[in-house]
């Protein structure tokens, strides 16, 4: 005979990743608003706080000294090559 169990059966629930880099505000809190699927939830919320040196940039900037050292860089000749022959199509 087996054991009676007092555990509930718990389905799993999905589980999602957010990623965020945000500025602590003047007070030196940061705030976050997390959008959830079901409103009345309770959610369980886990945070990592890893500080961001200032000297690093945000998405879309070039580290610094970057493009200076990229000009001039090309040498030789460039060559545009012919795109050959288009197959023609009747209009639509």
């Amino acid at each position: 005979m087996a054991p009676e169990s007092n555990e509930r059966s718990i389905p799993e629930a999905e589980m999602k990743t957010i990623q965020t880099s945000q500025q602590a505000g003047p007070d030196g809190k940061l705030r976050l608003e997390i959008p959830v699927d079901k409103v009345g939830c309770t959610y369980h919320v886990l945070v990592i706080l890893d500080e961001q040196p200032a000297e690093s940039r945000t998405a879309g900037e070039w580290p610094p000294g970057y493009l200076h050292s990229m000009i001039g860089k090309w040498q030789g000749d460039f060559v545009c090559e012919s795109e050959g022959s288009f197959e023609h199509r009747e209009p639509l």
